[in-house]
């Protein structure tokens, strides 16, 4: 995502550009029209438990016993976020009935999508049977391979 332009030319702008417009969606210059202040009042209302959930996760996730080592101090903090962030989210949750069908049917809807594409993937990585071994290259392949290498790097300057 942060990365913008072609293959060779890529400038790094593209996280500047990113937190620039977060920034704008967080604290926007004013006179905003009802549903974009909306909008802006629940990306903050939202951030204010995604922020430390997702920390808490990821600190929590990097105390996690790897070789049945653990970081106890890690997963501890981590642990203490995410009950954190799941507590703040709770006591903000204002659920509206009216919405709650809407709500629950999309959540389904988009998990039966995700069902769908990962089964579809799945069955399309077994039904490859695989070329087997591939041949070695011969002795004229080699060689043409290796004047096309040597090329590239000396053009490069790599010499």
């Amino acid at each position: 995502m942060s990365r913008m332009g072609p293959a060779f030319e890529r400038s790094k702008l593209g996280g500047l550009i990113f937190l620039f417009g977060l920034f704008l969606a967080l604290f926007p210059p004013g006179g905003l029209m009802g549903p974009e202040a909306a909008a802006s009042e629940s990306l903050r209302a939202t951030l204010s438990w995604a922020i430390p959930g997702a920390l808490g996760l990821f600190i929590a996730a990097s105390g996690a016993p790897i070789y049945y080592v653990s970081n106890l101090p890690r997963l501890i903090l981590g642990w203490i976020l995410s009950l954190y962030s799941l507590s703040v989210m709770i006591v903000e949750w204002n659920p509206n009935t009216g919405m709650l069908a809407t709500t629950v049917s999309s959540a389904a809807g988009v998990l039966v999508t995700v069902l769908i594409y990962l089964y579809s993937i799945r069955l399309t990585e077994s039904m490859g049977q695989g070329d087997g071994v591939t041949k070695p290259l011969e002795d004229d392949e080699i060689e043409h391979v290796s004047k096309i290498l040597l090329a590239n790097l000396d053009e490069g300057g790599l010499q």
